[in-house]
């Protein structure tokens, strides 16, 4: 069982970090339509502030996700 908790701590991790080279990537687009001048800096800012929340968001959910599943995997 234990050994099951720690692959399960290991896949969190694994989810944790996609999400964020995906919230790296996506900010780097960011900067780059301000760059072009795509966007405005305030609309850029607007923007890093929704994707750090949305990426809270879904790490949260990792977490909940791994915390039930921890439970239920040393359920006697």
């Amino acid at each position: 069982r234990k050994e099951m908790v720690k692959l399960t701590k290991t896949m969190a991790e694994d989810g944790r970090v996609a999400i964020r080279n995906l919230r790296r990537s996506s900010r780097h687009d960011l900067e780059a339509l301000e760059k072009d001048g795509e966007i405005s800096a305030d609309e850029l800012e607007r923007a890093e502030k929704d994707l750090d929340k949305i990426t809270a968001s879904y790490v949260s959910a990792v977490d909940a996700a791994l915390e039930q599943k921890e439970r239920e995997l040393l359920e006697v």
